[in-house]
């Protein structure tokens, strides 16, 4: 009997289960693409939204940076959604193809449509035996264990130059003619699945508080060199608007070296309806992976990502979305004076817990000091208090002090 294992409402091996060994976030998107195609948002969504349930961690972390969005964004409880493309990462849901490969099957469909395969050896076509040699060839994406021998097969690219050399000058120009068609298409395509109306909110899923103060890259990333705040929102959905598509929109970030590819085969498929490339489930699944993937040099920052695809866009307003209860802020290190009051004034009115940072004297980690009202106004008093000690006529400077006594104690 495994002992070990957590109490589960599903099986091991049924990617809901806490208990589940792959990597469950994988499996959710193919299910989740495979049912948005057959049975549309709203259907899908209203089945999905528990299935992430055993997954989920009790809290998500936000780092912000010292501005009026970000004050307005707590204040109105809700995120912030940015376009992939704007993030500092240039490789961050780069959806990724093999070009080679592509362009192989394009010559080759291309090939058969403009009739210039023919059953015999031709300088002005391609024979069958060619153009199955072509077919047979070998791209990046299938390229072999360099210490085994394959006499038979060659890359693409050998085999064209190979064939070409004993064509006429007009073959020859059709097929680099093809070639380039293939070049233009891919990257018509590519571009237009990478442009996608993806909108995503990026959170850190870190184990304990301890773990958010020891991350202290993450606080000079994202919170303006420490300058800004975290917050702390606890995974509550019961009163959420929109819970469902944002249950169903929040995955893991995994971190490594292997890139999600499109399928060339199934990018050569892709047609257009009404201006508009129309992704079948396939392209779709490799879409939602490549926004959930990065490189493993990322994984400093714990990620978790709420994305909203534009079957959901109705429920972004000026690309924000109502959010989740915020239960602590954790004021940076180097935060403006006017800037922390305000946040726990805001704090105090919402019954959210408020925590300063500092540096420790030992180690490279931030502590923390508990901040409310009173702290505050203590603080303020020690902060005039020091101004006065500056000045140099003794009776005004006493005169000055007992005056803020005074008015402290009222």
């Amino acid at each position: 009997m495994n002992y070990w294992k957590k109490k589960s409402e599903h099986k091991s091996l049924d990617y809901r289960s806490i208990n589940f060994s792959g990597n469950w976030s994988k499996h959710f998107i193919n299910n989740y693409v495979d049912s948005l195609i057959s049975n549309g948002v709203e259907e899908t969504q209203v089945a999905f939204a528990n299935y992430k349930n055993e997954h989920l961690p009790d809290s998500l972390y936000k780092f912000f940076p010292p501005t009026l969005y970000s004050l307005i964004s707590i204040q109105s409880q809700s995120v912030y959604l940015s376009s992939p493309r704007n993030f500092n990462d240039p490789f961050d849901s780069y959806v990724c193809i093999e070009l080679d490969s592509f362009v192989k099957l394009f010559l080759l469909k291309e090939l058969k449509n403009k009739g210039l395969v023919s059953e015999n050896h031709s300088e002005n076509n391609i024979s069958e035996q060619e153009y199955w040699e072509i077919y047979h060839s070998w791209s990046k994406d299938e390229e072999m264990p360099q210490n085994i021998y394959h006499p038979n097969r060659t890359d693409f690219s050998t085999t064209i130059y190979k064939i070409c050399k004993s064509k006429s000058e007009e073959l020859k120009k059709n097929i680099d003619q093809i070639r380039l068609d293939a070049q233009k298409e891919c990257s018509r395509k590519i571009d237009n699945i990478r442009n996608m109306q993806f909108k995503i909110s990026c959170f850190s899923n870190f184990q304990s508080e301890s773990e958010l103060l020891s991350n202290t890259t993450m606080w000079s990333h994202y919170s303006d060199n420490h300058n800004g705040f975290c917050v702390k929102y606890s995974l509550d959905f019961k009163q959420l608007e929109n819970k469902d598509s944002i249950l169903c929109g929040l995955f893991p970030v995994t971190y490594t070296a292997n890139v999600p590819k499109v399928s060339p085969r199934e990018l050569l498929r892709l047609k257009n309806e009404n201006d508009k490339l129309v992704l079948n489930k396939h392209v779709l699944k490799t879409t939602y992976k490549s926004l959930t993937t990065k490189s493993k040099f990322w994984n400093y920052e714990k990620e978790w990502r709420l994305i909203i695809g534009d079957r959901n866009s109705e429920i972004i307003l000026n690309n924000t979305i109502p959010f989740l209860k915020i239960d602590t802020i954790y004021l940076g290190c180097r935060i403006e004076s006017n800037f922390k009051k305000h946040l726990i004034h805001f704090a105090a009115d919402n019954d959210i817990k408020v925590y300063q940072t500092k540096q420790n004297n030992e180690k490279f980690i931030l502590d923390t000091v508990h901040q409310d009202l009173r702290t505050l106004k203590h603080d303020e008093f020690f902060e005039k208090l020091k101004v006065l000690k500056n000045i140099e006529d003794k009776n005004e400077r006493l005169k000055k002090t007992m005056l803020l006594y005074e008015k402290d104690e009222n």
